[in-house]
């Protein structure tokens, strides 16, 4: 992904490698279109923030995130490192996703 996008549930079990110039934002869909969602940072180290950001209802759980609604998980640009990733998926938890796997230093709301 080279610019902003907001995915639906043709995008799921796909893996979204951003590479934009700028910092980016993936947004996911609602957790009624259940999925498994991929985004890699394929941005050299430490060159941008890529954010994957909840529908405005739900929110993210798993590593220490706390599952606000809107709260977007962040590979922070002074951490991040190309490779970095984060699997989530919705499946019937309340009010959010969750998160699968991972790799690099993701920060949560």
């Amino acid at each position: 992904e080279t610019s902003t996008k907001t995915l639906d549930l043709n995008d799921s079990g796909k893996a979204h490698v951003v590479t934009g110039t700028s910092d980016l934002v993936i947004t996911l869909p609602a957790t009624a279109a259940q999925g498994v969602y991929t985004v890699i940072n394929g941005s050299q180290d430490g060159d941008k923030l890529t954010s994957i950001s909840p529908n405005a209802s739900d929110g993210i759980s798993g590593w220490d995130f706390s599952n606000s609604d809107d709260g977007d998980a962040t590979n922070t640009k002074a951490t991040s490192k190309a490779g970095d990733y984060l699997t989530v998926m919705s499946g019937g938890l309340a009010g959010g996703l969750y998160v699968i796997t991972g790799r690099g230093v993701w920060a949560g709301a």
